[in-house]
């Protein structure tokens, strides 16, 4: 079943940059962090709020896509387990909650991958293919990688159609 729109929809331009520049605000983050030493919860993390950018476009052009509710729950699961170390309440039971944050975290990456791979092969139809592995460990920056792929592709395939067009 295709999404509402049977055309896909026009990536923005901050979704087509090179995932290298994440690289580097992820970089400048952390330079400056320990400069000031001052750490930032991680929901004020640069890969993580660039993967709400990710998550919240797909959402957009894909209603079926639940991928940002997934990173909601890790995040405000985050944000709980900030205050429970602020009030310094540790105990056994932090394991059990880590584990649980982590697991929620994991299976929100893997929602998003299944959730771009529905898109971009049912409605944008390029073919895209995912590993699992770089999924997992290299999440955000690897899904930027192929938003900036998918975004030269569709250029470079629009000016193909323009110059046929103009003969």
């Amino acid at each position: 079943m295709k999404n509402n729109t049977d055309y896909p929809a026009a990536m923005p331009w901050f979704l087509t940059i090179s995932w290298g520049w994440i690289v580097v605000a992820s970089i400048i983050e952390s330079v400056l962090q320990s400069i000031f030493h001052k750490p930032l919860p991680l929901i004020l993390n640069v890969l993580i709020i660039w993967r709400f950018v990710q998550a919240a476009w797909l959402l957009k052009v894909d209603r079926r896509s639940q991928a940002i509710y997934w990173l909601v729950a890790g995040s405000l699961l985050d944000l709980l387990n900030t205050f429970v170390l602020i009030l310094h309440r540790a105990h056994v039971g932090l394991i059990i909650y880590a584990i649980i944050e982590i697991s929620v975290v994991i299976a929100g990456i893997f929602v998003f991958r299944r959730d771009m791979l529905r898109y971009f092969n049912e409605v944008d139809d390029t073919g895209l293919t995912l590993s699992p592995w770089m999924s997992l460990f290299f999440n955000t920056i690897y899904f930027q990688y192929h938003f900036n792929v998918i975004a030269e592709l569709n250029m470079q395939q629009s000016l193909k159609f323009s110059l046929s067009q103009s003969k």
